[in-house]
């Protein structure tokens, strides 16, 4: 008796214990020996349209449920990825509730990639089991670095009304230039005054070219802002002033002295001092003196020193 009593007792223990392990099968949704079952929901993560953007654009990646039964898909399962100084401030989830909903990228500074991913239990099966995570998506690029310009030396540093003077004007990471007349400013001192020429304004190396220059002073130039961009819409800064062009259209000055001697006979010798204010070049030869003479005097003239401002 004692061993049938105990045989009933084990028996039944037996099977409290099975039935235990069955209600916790039945509470994980299966029927299984403990194994976590898999669920049927495909999610995929579509190319982001466009795929680069700056901090005044967004970006939107399409998403594809496949064998769901039930989507929520919210802001709180986005998680992005960032490289470099990239981030941006907002993921917005639309069509949540559906099997094609979109995620929507904004705010987005610094210069970088991005990636996006999914978290799990954004949706369910027909078993009622989660689907699980997905991503990291294609990468978008964040550019927030403008195009940047530099305005080149003079090719001439002195200009007179008949001269002219260009600046190269290069750009750097514009996939756009238009650089015309009107962005081109002339900063003037004393009385200068020019003309200018934008040639080749569509290329990385535009040229602009002073001429026709009036007055006396000096003039640089400055270019205005948004003369170019790049791929996803970043302006390139202003520049300038540049290096300054002289224009100079007033004619060096010349003074003849008194003569060495006012009175000279066949033997005698007089000699007038010449002196050049504002040269930069003298170059005064026998050929360029005329000598006036009165009644029946003539006289033979020699030039000495004359590529000095005093001779």
């Amino acid at each position: 008796m004692l061993f049938r009593g105990f045989s009933i007792i084990f028996l039944a223990a037996l099977t409290s214990s099975c039935s235990l392990s069955l209600i916790s099968s039945r509470i994980n949704g299966t029927l299984t020996s403990g194994a976590s079952a898999s669920s049927a929901v495909a999610i995929a993560i579509g190319a982001a349209t466009p795929t680069a953007i700056n901090s005044v654009g967004s970006v939107v990646y399409p998403v594809t449920y496949t064998n769901a039964a039930s989507v929520n898909l919210t802001n709180a399962h986005i998680t992005m990825n960032p490289t470099g100084t990239a981030s941006c401030s907002s993921a917005v989830v639309s069509n949540g509730t559906t099997s094609t909903p979109s995620v929507t990228l904004s705010g987005c500074s610094g210069d970088g990639n991005v990636t996006i991913s999914i978290l799990a239990g954004s949706a369910t099966d027909a078993s009622a089991v989660s689907a699980g995570s997905q991503g990291p998506s294609a990468a978008i690029t964040i550019d927030n670095t403008a195009p940047s310009l530099s305005i080149g030396t003079p090719s001439n540093a002195t200009v007179s009304s008949s001269g002219t003077s260009a600046f190269t004007v290069n750009y750097t990471g514009a996939s756009a230039v238009g650089l015309l007349n009107a962005n081109v400013t002339m900063n003037t001192t004393g009385t200068a005054s020019c003309s200018r020429l934008v040639t080749n304004g569509s290329t990385a190396t535009p040229t602009v070219t002073l001429s026709s220059c009036t007055g006396d002073g000096t003039v640089t130039i400055s270019i205005a802002a948004a003369t170019a961009t790049d791929a996803v819409g970043n302006n390139a800064p202003a520049a300038g002033p540049s290096t300054a062009i002289t224009v100079d259209n007033t004619a060096p000055l010349i003074s003849i002295g008194t003569p060495s001697n006012a009175s000279i006979n066949g033997t005698g010798t007089s000699a007038y001092t010449i002196t050049y204010t504002g040269a930069s070049v003298v170059n005064l030869v026998n050929a360029n003196i005329t000598v006036n003479t009165t009644g029946t005097a003539t006289c033979s003239a020699n030039v000495t020193n004359g590529t000095t401002r005093r001779l």
